[in-house]
């Protein structure tokens, strides 16, 4: 991926189009995707994709669903991968203003990138994904990202719990168990309920489609789904 038009100057012979013109200043421009726009601040370029490149939305220069003729990104094939050109660098703003339009913008692209993602997540747009095999176990740990993240906050004093949240994991075959880590166990003490964590609990999951699906009730922090693989 290459972000920004600066970045994808350095790389023009990867990147399948006719550039029409050299890198633009810095302006205020709109990325527009399937009928939504978010507001971009930054260096951009027109270019005019070549047959067999993929252009996904559109660079703007005001705040209408009109489409422009210069695509935002672009893909083509590349030896045995992809280069993915961004014509209009949104990423700072990304990091540093909450934007749903921008981040499902990004998200798209992403979805270009890889579509056959090994895990899915629904219900919200604030866990953190990573992926870990060991012991022939396939561990998928789920980071609660909720909190002011656009801001230069030094301290949280709470996370909100997340609730609900579906997850879909691309498998070869049905798992033998799926283990929730650490595992919730209520404790009843004198007028009062606790939660303690010892260990794991068993999820019910369901499998079908080559996919597993597990519904987590609530995720404080950080929790981990452990498969134990059949064949993964």
């Amino acid at each position: 991926m290459l972000a920004g038009a600066d970045t994808t100057s350095c790389f023009e012979d990867l990147v399948e189009v006719d550039f029409i013109q050299g890198v633009m200043p810095e302006e205020k421009r709109f990325v527009e995707l399937n009928g939504e726009c978010s507001a971009v601040t930054g260096k951009w370029r027109r270019v005019s994709p070549r047959p067999g490149t993929k252009a996904i939305g559109h660079i703007n220069e005001a705040n209408d669903l009109l489409h422009s003729q210069y695509p935002a990104v672009t893909i083509n094939n590349c030896g045995k991968g992809l280069v993915c050109a961004l014509h209009i660098s949104p990423l700072e703003r990304y990091v540093t203003m909450a934007k749903s339009r921008l981040r499902d913008f990004m998200a798209a692209v992403i979805d270009e990138i890889f579509p056959d993602k090994l895990v899915k997540i629904k219900g919200t747009h604030l866990v953190d994904v990573v992926v870990r095999e060991k012991n022939n176990r396939l561990n998928i740990h789920l980071i609660n990202m909720g909190g002011k993240h656009d801001t230069s906050m030094l301290v949280y004093d709470e996370i909100v719990p997340l609730r609900d949240i579906e997850v879909n994991v691309r498998l070869q075959n049905e798992p033998e168990t799926v283990m929730l880590l650490p595992g919730e166990t209520r404790t009843n003490w004198p007028g009062e309920t606790r939660l303690n964590w010892p260990g794991e609990t068993r999820l019910n999951w369901s499998y079908g489609g080559g996919e597993m699906r597990v519904i987590i009730p609530r995720l404080d922090i950080h929790s981990v789904i452990s498969i134990a693989r059949g064949s993964i």
